[in-house]
């Protein structure tokens, strides 16, 4: 871009309409293009440029700078990152081979991710930490993130869940503090990578949003979330006004409510609820028969409780995320 000025404008993410603002959420490289401008979120504010040649050339020149300093990355792996940012060239996907990749082995993902500073780039510390095995790949995707492709040739998608627990364990040992993992759903084959990608970003995203004092998240487990998510946002907004009011009303009590969570949590079961809160099971079912009398809904059962976690099962807040 020598002897060229590229124009960039500033905004914070909710300055921008919401069709915008949700894409850079949504998606983990947190671009969007519309209307000929190019919007590139850094966590801290929005970057707005004009999407034509100069454009794409600054925005190269942040992604890569993004990645600077990264030592020990193989070929194998920035194809991998290529794959992952839909970026590949078309010439390089009919020579996958030659760098030892299988376009038809099962693989998921796991997006680890840093929501506190660090002084090492993720990669790197994962790199020197965390031994891999055969054919699983560590691929950086920025400062405070990396992705591992797990290949599922030999290990299940059961067990990947209790594996991410550990490493975030011990990178925790390591002085990595504040770490969350997201895991996508199984993916067939080399071309749908990309979208196990954007799954993990997802269980991420949607897991400290509505779980965020767990540490990892599975997507296929974040149905009913994905669910409430799809709900428009001002009709969740109407939903939720409506539920404060009712509960206000009827003295919906902060008692009742933590009695509702701990019987989700048991998968409504009454007697591992019951234990769990030292009370008595008639106990119990005395505080589910109030709410039930309030609400109208009785979460003993199945419907009632999938509508019950429904309209309050809302984001938790920033002050949350551990």
């Amino acid at each position: 871009m020598k002897g060229r000025k590229a124009t960039i404008f500033f905004f914070l993410l909710n300055e921008l309409p919401d069709q915008i603002s949700r894409s850079l959420t949504d998606n983990p490289d947190h671009i969007c293009r519309s209307d000929s401008f190019i919007y590139y979120y850094n966590r801290q504010c929005v970057l707005r440029f004009a999407d034509d040649e100069d454009g794409n050339t600054l925005l190269d020149s942040i992604l890569q700078n993004q990645s600077v300093n990264i030592h020990n990355i193989s070929k194998t792996a920035d194809i991998y990152r290529q794959i992952l940012n839909d970026s590949l060239p078309e010439s390089l996907h009919e020579n996958l081979r030659d760098y030892g990749i299988v376009s038809d082995r099962k693989r998921c993902i796991v997006i680890f991710r840093s929501f506190i500073p660090q002084k090492d780039h993720m990669y790197e510390v994962f790199f020197n930490t965390i031994p891999v095995m055969d054919h699983d790949v560590i691929v950086p995707i920025r400062f405070d993130t990396v992705a591992l492709i797990k290949d599922l040739a030999h290990q299940e998608m059961e067990d990947i869940a209790e594996y991410s627990s550990a490493v975030i364990n011990t990178l925790e040992e390591e002085g990595i503090g504040c770490i969350k993992a997201g895991i996508s759903n199984e993916s067939p084959c080399i071309s749908s990578l990309r979208n196990a990608y954007l799954e993990a970003s997802k269980a991420i995203d949607l897991g400290i949003k509505y779980h965020g004092d767990e540490k990892v998240y599975k997507l296929s487990e974040l149905t009913l979330e994905t669910i409430i998510e799809s709900i428009p946002a001002e009709k969740r907004e109407e939903i939720r006004r409506s539920f404060i009011q009712v509960s206000e009303n009827n003295d919906l009590s902060g008692e009742l409510l933590e009695t509702v969570r701990v019987f989700f949590l048991n998968d409504l079961n009454l007697t591992a609820t019951a234990k769990q809160l030292y009370i008595h099971r008639n106990t119990l079912n005395y505080r589910l028969d109030k709410i039930r009398k309030l609400l109208h809904l009785d979460v003993r059962s199945f419907r009632d409780a999938v509508v019950f976690k429904i309209i309050t099962d809302f984001p938790v807040s920033n002050s949350q995320v551990k």
